[in-house]
């Protein structure tokens, strides 16, 4: 499961990383605290430096966050209503490391290396308790809109067809697909549905969401993972709702390319 899970957050940061969407708001987020200049930096660095600083603090410390929080949830697992709570407290976990970054990057650059200590807890105040705060708000509004790996973000622009076929009740976020006899089982964060039809025609309409054929009678959408174990020398995927499916053997090259083992 940690394994799994370490590979997930992997492949969230590189994700994360080649999104241009990332950079922008990097950027944004970046140049209007440098111009700002809070925490006396308005008054220790000029305009450029100032800029450099808060990009460099934006850019890693999300990162250090994000993989933090992202690797921390997963191996604890769950969800519902106690969601947010967890999260809150692994976003004011994930506030220490980010701490620990900027107070090694203030005693470096403002000259106070031997005032380290100081600077960790004159820090720790804020940080851990706004990055708390970020946790708590992501898993309340936006966890089940944007996933692991920010892949349901566009499949809510390439909604599935597959949707269709369900009840409007059971339309949600598609989770996986499992053949039952001469019918496909559709799993969403919704509820399952049985539709009559062949394995290949539902994965065919699923186009729009990241997804993997993992067995002959499974797929799986990539961000309703939550993790790997394995048992008796079988390989079974964990998802978002508890289910565990099996993965085939020819089937493993795929499953480890896509990071999920």
């Amino acid at each position: 499961m940690s394994d799994s899970a370490l590979q997930l957050t992997k492949r969230e940061l590189q994700q994360l990383v080649l999104a241009p969407r990332f950079w922008a708001i990097a950027i944004a987020l970046a140049l209007v605290v440098g111009i700002a200049g809070p925490f006396g930096t308005f008054a220790s660095l000029q305009i450029l430096p100032r800029l450099a600083y808060w990009f460099a603090i934006t850019v890693v410390t999300f990162l250090i966050a994000t993989a933090f929080t992202g690797y921390l949830a997963r191996l604890t697992g769950g969800s519902g209503t106690m969601m947010p709570v967890r999260f809150a407290v692994i976003g004011f976990l994930a506030g220490l490391p980010v701490t620990l970054f900027v107070a090694l990057v203030n005693s470096i650059l403002f000259d106070r290396t031997g005032d380290f200590g100081n600077e960790i807890l004159t820090l720790l105040p804020y940080i851990c308790p706004i990055a708390a705060v970020i946790a708590y708000l992501y898993a309340q509004f936006g966890y089940s809109k944007s996933g692991s790996g920010g892949e349901a973000a566009k499949a809510e622009n390439r909604r599935p067809i597959l949707l269709d076929r369900l009840p409007a009740g059971k339309r949600g976020r598609l989770s996986h697909l499992t053949v039952q006899d001469h019918y496909v089982e559709v799993t969403t964060d919704r509820g399952s549905e049985l539709v009559l039809m062949r394995m290949a025609d539902a994965i065919r309409e699923t186009d729009g969401i990241n997804g993997l054929q993992i067995h002959r009678s499974h797929w799986v959408a990539l961000d309703a993972v939550t993790g790997a174990h394995r048992q008796e020398g079988r390989l079974f995927l964990a998802m978002h709702d508890g289910t565990r499916l099996p993965v085939s053997r020819s089937r493993m090259d795929e499953v480890r390319g896509a990071g999920l083992v």
